[in-house]
Protein backbone atom coordinates (compact mmCIF):
# COMPACT_ATOMS: atom_id res chain seq x y z
CA UNK A 1 0.00 0.00 0.00
CA UNK A 2 3.06 2.32 0.62
CA UNK A 3 4.68 1.32 -2.28
CA UNK A 4 1.47 2.71 -4.54
CA UNK A 5 0.91 6.03 -2.09
CA UNK A 6 4.91 6.94 -3.21
CA UNK A 7 4.73 5.63 -7.05
CA UNK A 8 0.96 7.89 -7.13
CA UNK A 9 2.79 10.77 -5.55
CA UNK A 10 5.70 10.00 -7.85
CA UNK A 11 3.68 10.12 -10.89
CA UNK A 12 1.69 13.28 -9.97
CA UNK A 13 4.90 15.48 -9.28
CA UNK A 14 6.34 14.67 -12.84
CA UNK A 15 3.15 15.21 -14.41
CA UNK A 16 2.98 18.89 -12.34
CA UNK A 17 6.58 19.60 -12.99
CA UNK A 18 6.06 19.37 -16.62
CA UNK A 19 3.15 21.31 -16.56
CA UNK A 20 5.02 24.23 -15.22
CA UNK A 21 7.68 23.22 -17.61
CA UNK A 22 5.34 23.84 -20.68
CA UNK A 23 3.86 26.87 -18.99
CA UNK A 24 7.34 28.38 -18.37
CA UNK A 25 9.09 27.50 -21.63
CA UNK A 26 5.81 28.27 -23.87
CA UNK A 27 6.76 31.99 -24.32
CA UNK A 28 10.31 31.04 -25.45
CA UNK A 29 8.62 28.37 -28.15
CA UNK A 30 6.67 31.29 -28.64
CA UNK A 31 9.09 33.51 -29.53
CA UNK A 32 11.15 31.23 -31.27
CA UNK A 33 8.31 30.74 -33.96
CA UNK A 34 7.57 34.52 -34.77
CA UNK A 35 11.07 35.81 -34.93
CA UNK A 36 11.27 34.26 -38.32
CA UNK A 37 7.73 35.64 -39.69
CA UNK A 38 6.38 38.86 -41.44
CA UNK A 39 4.28 41.01 -39.12
CA UNK A 40 1.36 40.35 -40.71
CA UNK A 41 1.48 36.40 -40.17
CA UNK A 42 2.36 36.91 -36.43
CA UNK A 43 -0.80 38.94 -35.84
CA UNK A 44 -3.05 36.67 -38.15
CA UNK A 45 -1.73 33.52 -35.93
CA UNK A 46 1.23 33.72 -33.40
CA UNK A 47 1.30 29.97 -32.47
CA UNK A 48 1.57 28.89 -36.43
CA UNK A 49 4.59 27.52 -37.77
CA UNK A 50 6.30 29.86 -39.99
CA UNK A 51 5.15 29.88 -43.98
CA UNK A 52 8.79 31.30 -45.32
CA UNK A 53 11.60 32.26 -43.69
CA UNK A 54 11.87 35.77 -42.86
CA UNK A 55 15.03 37.43 -41.25
CA UNK A 56 14.38 40.82 -41.04
CA UNK A 57 12.85 40.98 -37.77
CA UNK A 58 16.57 40.00 -36.80
CA UNK A 59 17.86 42.53 -38.59
CA UNK A 60 15.86 44.84 -37.01
CA UNK A 61 16.64 44.32 -34.00
CA UNK A 62 20.49 44.68 -34.32
CA UNK A 63 20.23 47.66 -36.64
CA UNK A 64 17.37 49.76 -34.84
CA UNK A 65 17.62 48.64 -31.24
CA UNK A 66 21.30 49.24 -30.32
CA UNK A 67 21.02 45.86 -28.90
CA UNK A 68 24.86 44.95 -28.78
CA UNK A 69 25.08 48.21 -26.29
CA UNK A 70 22.37 46.75 -24.26
CA UNK A 71 23.97 43.34 -23.91
CA UNK A 72 26.98 45.23 -22.78
CA UNK A 73 24.95 47.49 -20.57
CA UNK A 74 23.42 44.69 -19.24
CA UNK A 75 26.47 42.49 -18.94
CA UNK A 76 29.01 45.33 -17.33
CA UNK A 77 25.45 45.57 -14.63
CA UNK A 78 25.27 42.17 -14.17
CA UNK A 79 29.01 41.81 -13.33
CA UNK A 80 29.54 44.50 -11.18
CA UNK A 81 26.52 44.24 -8.94
CA UNK A 82 27.03 40.57 -8.47
CA UNK A 83 31.06 41.78 -7.59
CA UNK A 84 30.33 44.24 -5.33
CA UNK A 85 27.25 42.49 -3.62
CA UNK A 86 29.52 39.13 -2.75
CA UNK A 87 32.04 41.45 -1.27
CA UNK A 88 30.26 43.56 0.71
CA UNK A 89 27.90 40.46 1.55
CA UNK A 90 30.54 38.04 2.57
CA UNK A 91 32.18 40.94 5.28
CA UNK A 92 28.91 41.37 6.53
CA UNK A 93 27.64 37.95 7.00
CA UNK A 94 31.42 36.60 8.25
CA UNK A 95 30.85 39.50 11.01
CA UNK A 96 27.85 38.40 12.02
CA UNK A 97 28.09 34.96 11.43
CA UNK A 98 31.72 34.98 14.33
CA UNK A 99 30.51 37.55 16.79
CA UNK A 100 27.11 37.06 19.26
CA UNK A 101 26.46 40.46 20.78
CA UNK A 102 23.46 42.34 20.89
CA UNK A 103 24.25 44.56 17.70
CA UNK A 104 25.14 41.80 16.06
CA UNK A 105 21.73 40.43 16.33
CA UNK A 106 20.26 43.62 16.05
CA UNK A 107 21.74 43.92 12.29
CA UNK A 108 21.19 40.57 11.30
CA UNK A 109 17.42 41.37 12.36
CA UNK A 110 17.06 44.91 10.57
CA UNK A 111 18.21 42.69 7.03
CA UNK A 112 15.83 40.18 7.27
CA UNK A 113 12.78 42.28 8.13
CA UNK A 114 14.20 44.04 4.98
CA UNK A 115 14.61 40.95 3.20
CA UNK A 116 10.53 40.58 3.52
CA UNK A 117 9.57 44.06 2.27
CA UNK A 118 8.05 43.75 -1.62
CA UNK A 119 9.76 45.43 -3.89
CA UNK A 120 6.63 47.18 -4.64
CA UNK A 121 6.37 49.00 -1.40
CA UNK A 122 9.57 50.56 -1.98
CA UNK A 123 9.74 51.05 -5.67
CA UNK A 124 8.17 54.89 -4.96
CA UNK A 125 10.18 55.84 -2.13
CA UNK A 126 13.51 54.27 -4.06
CA UNK A 127 12.77 56.25 -7.65
CA UNK A 128 12.09 59.57 -5.69
CA UNK A 129 15.37 59.31 -4.26
CA UNK A 130 17.21 58.61 -7.28
CA UNK A 131 15.31 61.51 -8.96
CA UNK A 132 16.66 63.83 -6.19
CA UNK A 133 19.87 62.45 -6.71
CA UNK A 134 19.74 63.08 -10.43
CA UNK A 135 20.62 58.75 -10.94
CA UNK A 136 18.09 58.37 -12.97
CA UNK A 137 18.84 56.84 -16.73
CA UNK A 138 22.28 56.20 -15.67
CA UNK A 139 24.02 52.99 -15.07
CA UNK A 140 25.13 54.26 -11.99
CA UNK A 141 21.84 54.49 -10.52
CA UNK A 142 20.35 51.66 -11.81
CA UNK A 143 23.55 50.12 -9.91
CA UNK A 144 23.35 52.16 -6.48
CA UNK A 145 19.21 51.18 -6.51
CA UNK A 146 19.88 47.09 -6.69
CA UNK A 147 22.98 46.61 -4.91
CA UNK A 148 20.91 47.10 -1.75
CA UNK A 149 18.16 44.90 -2.43
CA UNK A 150 20.58 41.90 -2.87
CA UNK A 151 22.87 42.04 -0.56
CA UNK A 152 20.31 41.03 2.88
CA UNK A 153 19.49 38.06 1.33
CA UNK A 154 23.30 37.61 0.40
CA UNK A 155 24.23 38.05 3.97
CA UNK A 156 21.66 35.71 5.39
CA UNK A 157 23.41 32.85 3.07
CA UNK A 158 26.61 34.02 4.56
CA UNK A 159 25.05 34.11 7.65
CA UNK A 160 23.71 30.70 7.29
CA UNK A 161 27.27 28.86 6.14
Amino acid sequence: MEAVKRKTASVISKIVGLLLAAVFISPVIILLLNVCKPLGEILSNPFSLPTSFYLDNIVYVIENMNYPRMLGNTIFCAVLVVVISVIISAMCGYKLSRTNDKKSKILLSVLMAAMMLPFQSIMLPISRVANTLHLNDSLLGYIVIVIPYYVPFAVFLYHAL
